[in-house]
C-alpha cells in the first residue's frame, strides 16, 4: 500500500519563499520542516526527513556535507495537523549554502517499509548579510 503525501513546507520563509537572517525563527537557531499529518498516517509510522543544501536557487548544484536526515516516530496524532521538524545543525547544515537553496522530501514507513514518499519541496537561503558576512550567530 502507497500512500499519498504532500510536500514539506518551510513555515520560516517569507512570502517570496526566502530564508534569510530576518526570518523568525533564524536560519541559525533553526530551520523548521513541516510535515502536514495526512488521513492515512497513524501511530507508530515512522517519517524520514531528508534535506540537502545547494548552492544555486533551483536546486541543481549540491553542497557537499549539508544533506541531514532526521527521523521522526509518530506518536499520538489525534489533535495534530502537522509535524514539525529542524534542520540542523547550522554549521553544517545550512551556513555553508551560503546563498542559493535547500530542499526537503520526506518519506513514511511503517513496519520498517516505505509506504508512501513526498514530492521535493525547495526553499532559496540567503544568509548573506548587507555588508558582508553571513546572519550573526548567537551573542
Amino acid at each position: 500500500m502507497m500512500i499519498e503525501l504532500t510536500a514539506a513546507t518551510f513555515p520560516s520563509a517569507d512570502r517570496f519563499n526566502y530564508i534569510n537572517c530576518t526570518s523568525k525563527p533564524s536560519p541559525v537557531e533553526a530551520v523548521p520542516v513541516r510535515i502536514e499529518i495526512q488521513p492515512d498516517m497513524v501511530p507508530g509510522d515512522v517519517i524520514e526527513l531528508r534535506t540537502q543544501g545547494f548552492s544555486d536557487s533551483d536546486g541543481t548544484q549540491p553542497v557537499a556535507g549539508t544533506q541531514t536526515k532526521v527521523v521522526h516516530l509518530l506518536g499520538s496524532i489525534d489533535a495534530k495537523e502537522f509535524v514539525e521538524l529542524n534542520v540542523g545543525p547550522y554549521a553544517t547544515a545550512i551556513k555553508p549554502i551560503g546563498s542559493g537553496s535547500l530542499d526537503a522530501s520526506y518519506s513514511v514507513k511503517r513496519n520498517g517499509v516505505v509506504i508512501g514518499n513526498s514530492k521535493r519541496a525547495l526553499v532559496k537561503v540567503d544568509l548573506k548579510m548587507p555588508g558582508g558576512g553571513t546572519c550573526p550567530e548567537g551573542e
